[in-house]
C-alpha cells in the first residue's frame, strides 16, 4: 500500500496544492486553467463543454 497526501487551498481564482511531490499552483481565467506543477512543468487546460477538456503541456 502506497503513501498518498494532498492538501489544496483556493483563494479566488488561485489554487495551491501541497502533495508528497511538492507545491503546485494554478490560476483560472475564464474557461482556462494555467497550472505550474511541483516538477516545474506547466499545463493549460481549457473546458470545451460539459465534461470535455483540452489539456496542453508546455
Amino acid at each position: 500500500m502506497g503513501f498518498f497526501f494532498r492538501k489544496s487551498e483556493s483563494f479566488g481564482p488561485f489554487r495551491f496544492t501541497l502533495s508528497k511531490s511538492g507545491l503546485s499552483s494554478s490560476v483560472k481565467i475564464g474557461n482556462t486553467r494555467f497550472t505550474r506543477r511541483a516538477d516545474g512543468h506547466t499545463t493549460k487546460t481549457t473546458k470545451l463543454g460539459k465534461g470535455t477538456y483540452l489539456t496542453r503541456r508546455n
